[in-house]
């Protein structure tokens, strides 16, 4: 895995090379503070939480719609570079968004059809 990512950054454009950097510290730093909130309060607390107030029914909506807007341009995205998209689609269920961010880091640099 480390090799193939090594492979793929060096043959990237540098403004996409830029751009998976990014992506890469955005999961990073998002992977530390999910499973600091994991470990501390756990899964089914997280959504416990989000339910339990108007406020966190709003902010869980609004991502929710977010999320949704993502994934559906990751269908289309998916359907123009031959990739499977409901492997992506229910991880997205489980995970959120580290879905999209997983998938923009593992994609290629084709060109669509």
């Amino acid at each position: 895995m480390l090799a193939y990512a090594l492979h793929a950054w060096l043959t990237l454009k540098p403004e996409t090379a830029v751009q998976k950097i990014i992506l890469w510290i955005v999961l990073i730093a998002f992977s530390i503070q999910g499973a600091w909130v994991l470990t501390s309060v756990g899964y089914l607390e997280i959504w416990r939480y989000a339910l339990a107030s108007l406020a966190g029914q709003q902010v869980l909506a609004d991502l929710s719609i977010a999320l949704s807007l993502v994934m559906t341009w990751l269908w289309h995205d998916a359907k123009a570079n031959d990739r499977k998209f409901w492997p992506w689609l229910m991880f997205a269920l489980i995970a959120g968004s580290f879905s999209p961010l997983i998938y923009l880091l593992t994609k290629s640099q084709r060109t669509p059809k």
